[in-house]
């Protein structure tokens, strides 16, 4: 399916995309967002049990999800971080949103973002079968990508495959949802609930800060939106899940 191969091929650096597609196929493609995160979760799982310290395997974690997207997130959060904290109003913030160059919140977002998943995946891995928290993360935030596709609106003006993917439709999103769920619930029970919350509110939350300061959103801030929303699930396995 056309949609699927643009869902993995937009989120991940697998060259599966087809030549050809409509823009009927790219608004349909986020309702499989949440099955990119499952190769991306179980590559996590499979070296969180590898025979090295927790350090080490927190290490190899971050650097399999860096390299699975290509750094297209981090790119998101530092474009979005500028665009957000600098101008004055929202038509200068979208100019900062279209330089190339990162500031001073970008890059300080960038620090922050890996030093924050780096710590939180070694407090998961000193849990009770980390694979299966380590598993479902990623979908989870893949399903509060689709979440912000139903939900978020373009500002004036913005193109591309950001604002493509927006509009997704109650169905579309009744099925991501499903699809989500289908991979949380066999291995959480009832706290895949908790997960998908704290990714709905990460990812909303970033929406919010957009609307407010940019008067919309673009495929930067869904791609910030996507890192909040793993680093924020994240969060709450490492310090509140026993």
């Amino acid at each position: 399916m056309k949609a699927l191969r643009l869902a993995f091929s937009t989120l991940t650096v697998l060259p599966v995309g087809p030549r050809r597609f409509t823009a009927l196929d790219l608004k349909a493609s986020p309702a499989f967002y949440p099955a990119v995160g499952l190769p991306i979760g179980g590559t996590a799982a499979a070296l969180s049990l590898v025979p090295a310290p927790p350090q080490i395997r927190a290490l190899l974690i971050l650097l399999a999800w860096v390299g699975w997207t290509g750094c297209l997130h981090l790119d998101g959060l530092a474009d979005s971080l500028d665009a957000c904290f600098g101008g004055r109003d929202p038509v200068a913030r979208r100019r900062i949103l279209k330089d190339p160059h990162v500031g001073s919140f970008g890059v300080v977002g960038l620090v922050l973002a890996l030093l924050s998943e780096y710590v939180l995946l070694g407090g998961i891995l000193s849990k009770a079968r980390p694979a299966y928290w380590l598993l479902a993360v990623p979908v989870a935030a893949r399903w509060g990508l689709s979440l912000a596709c139903a939900f978020q609106k373009g500002f004036p003006g913005s193109k591309g495959l950001g604002s493509g993917v927006l509009g997704l439709g109650w169905g579309a999103l009744a099925f991501a949802t499903a699809l989500a769920l289908a991979v949380l619930l066999p291995t959480l029970g009832p706290r895949s609930i908790l997960l998908l919350a704290a990714a709905a509110a990460a990812s909303s939350g970033v929406g919010a800060l957009a609307r407010v300061r940019l008067g919309g959103t673009n495929g930067d801030v869904l791609g910030a939106g996507v890192l909040m929303a793993e680093i924020f699930p994240l969060f709450v396995v490492a310090g509140l899940i026993q």
